[in-house]
């Protein structure tokens, strides 16, 4: 048998890319209109469409301008759509009640749509976030952390409303353990046995890529409470880096508690790199106002940093770089911070 390698000259990749009819059949990925989802912003109370600042040329939609968008996306070819809603802050309570209501405002949507376009695809989000005062994507409890079991049963009450809405496919982003079996159990029991349901967690495109590339014994996934001790040993890894994390709905308290679990399990000489977004950013002092830093803009928390309140978080840190950096058409004005970990701290 002939001793056959597959190394240049005997392989040529350039040849798989010659021309566009060999590129066009082995391309692995075709994207076509056919896997489009066009994600939709409504909004209750408002008479017609409002642009959002942030996202240059996409609009939050009334219930009037929501139909003229899918008329004109269907003529497009565009065949499903992916609703968010905004809703009136005098609804919004800490157990996310509004969520489970059968006539609110995004149900009434649902609704409305499947009655004057019956064969577009709706999604609709399953999360608590939209609905409570906290921001949240749970109920909490008296400790202050989300119930995981309570927001469950909350979930699937959800889910059914949207369902007996018409809503096509519920799409969880709540990250709650077993919301999918849970959410699942629920629709057979009521019959909704052809409503689909789409978790689109990052985590489960990550493990996807991960075993794809044969990657397991390299790289691994976690999820946890960053507000809680880190799952990770003391002095065990060499960097860690979080875009934005930092300016997640976190107190002053959460993220000091944050940065010292990150210090305990840095190695000595190990850096902690991080964004956030910073005090000179457009939408800083807008929208609700949360306490503190804190604002909430299209239905996000954020905390807002200065100089100052990255100073406080150097402690046992000596502080390598720290840069201003834009992004977005917006732009979000961040923070590019790098700290390192005092060699004698332990």
């Amino acid at each position: 048998m002939a001793n056959f390698k597959r190394k240049y000259p005997l392989t040529r990749l350039r040849r798989l890319r010659s021309n566009k009819s060999i590129r066009d059949l082995v391309a692995e990925n075709k994207l076509s209109i056919d896997d489009l989802i066009q994600p939709i912003f409504i909004k209750e109370s408002i008479k017609d469409k409002e642009e959002i600042q942030s996202l240059i040329g996409i609009f939050r939609h009334s219930e009037k301008s929501i139909l003229k968008e899918i008329e004109e996306l269907m003529k497009l070819g565009i065949k499903a759509v992916a609703i968010f809603p905004v809703i009136n802050e005098d609804k919004k309570d800490e157990k996310g009640s509004e969520a489970v209501n059968e006539n609110n405002f995004l149900n009434n949507i649902i609704k409305t749509i499947k009655q004057n376009f019956p064969e577009i695809l709706v999604i609709a989000d399953v999360a608590l976030d939209p609905y409570t005062t906290h921001g949240h994507d749970g109920v909490l409890n008296s400790f202050g952390d989300v119930d995981n079991d309570e927001t469950l049963k909350i979930l699937a009450d959800q889910a059914l409303k949207l369902a007996q809405a018409g809503t096509d496919i519920i799409a969880p982003s709540d990250m709650m353990d077993g919301r999918i079996g849970v959410i699942r159990k629920a629709l057979e029991e009521k019959s909704f046995k052809n409503t689909m349901i789409l978790a689109y967690s990052a985590i489960n495109v990550i493990n996807e890529k991960i075993n794809k590339n044969n990657l397991s014994k390299y790289l691994s996934t976690k999820i946890f409470d960053v507000r809680k001790k880190l799952p990770f040993e003391d002095n065990s890894i060499q960097a860690c880096y979080s875009h934005m994390l930092y300016c997640m709905a976190l107190t002053n308290e959460d993220l000091q508690n944050l940065n010292n679990e990150i210090l305990r399990i840095l190695k000595p000489g190990g850096y902690n790199i991080y964004t956030v977004r910073h005090t000179e950013d457009g939408d800083y002092n807008n929208g609700i106002h949360r306490g503190g830093d804190l604002y909430e803009n299209d239905g996000f928390i954020v905390h807002y940093f200065s100089n100052k309140k990255i100073e406080s978080l150097i402690n046992g840190f000596e502080n390598t770089s720290l840069e201003k950096f834009e992004e977005g058409t917006f732009p979000r004005k961040l923070f590019y911070v790098v700290n390192k970990k005092n060699i004698k701290t332990q």
